[in-house]
């Protein structure tokens, strides 16, 4: 890619689904990994105490499998494989350009303008682009040519999005 529009098609693939879970459903992790722990330290208690072993083993038991389905992908690729049969082995396209994202998918086909884009969630894997805390659309990094083409494209959607989402940003009060 030598600039805008930036244009990327791939196969979706089950790891693809569950990269865009984990990082918008981050924060749900966070809170079952504590529930899981909090469970887990009430059965050790429970069992350790006397008190009540068979209901602190089977806190501990639910606290453990808590603890795996939050922080683990193996839950998250059991329900992409059984909740996500539709879009899973299907084609994406996308165009990203001055105008916003063009998105062509199983699912859906349409343009988001950048002032519907107020943020980028992004880490090693994907790009999630967000309307204030609903995702709006996709795209895993593999979906891209090169670590250059990547980064170009990154760098062209941050400016767009700071462009349209942010509010002019105050300027300082302070004599110089």
């Amino acid at each position: 890619m030598s600039g805008p529009p930036y244009r990327t098609t791939f196969t979706i693939g089950v790891e693809d689904v569950v990269d865009y879970l984990r990082i918008v459903q981050r924060r749900l992790n966070q809170v079952g990994a504590v529930a899981g722990a909090v469970l887990c330290v009430v059965g050790v208690v429970l069992i350790v105490t006397g008190s009540d072993p068979l209901t602190g083993v089977v806190a501990l038991v639910a606290g453990l499998l808590t603890v795996g389905a939050a922080q683990t992908r193996y839950f998250d690729r059991w329900r992409v494989r059984r909740g996500a049969r539709r879009i899973v082995d299907t084609r994406a396209s996308f165009e990203i350009g001055d105008e916003g994202l063009l998105a062509e998918t199983a699912t859906i086909t349409g343009r988001v303008p950048w002032s519907s884009v107020t943020a980028l969630r992004a880490n090693e894997r994907i790009l999630v682009f967000m309307r204030d805390r609903l995702p709006v659309a996709w795209i895993p990094t593999r979906a891209f040519a090169s670590e250059a083409d990547l980064s170009a494209t990154t760098q062209f959607i941050r400016e767009h999005i700071t462009d349209a989402g942010a509010a002019p940003r105050p300027t300082s009060t302070k004599p110089q």
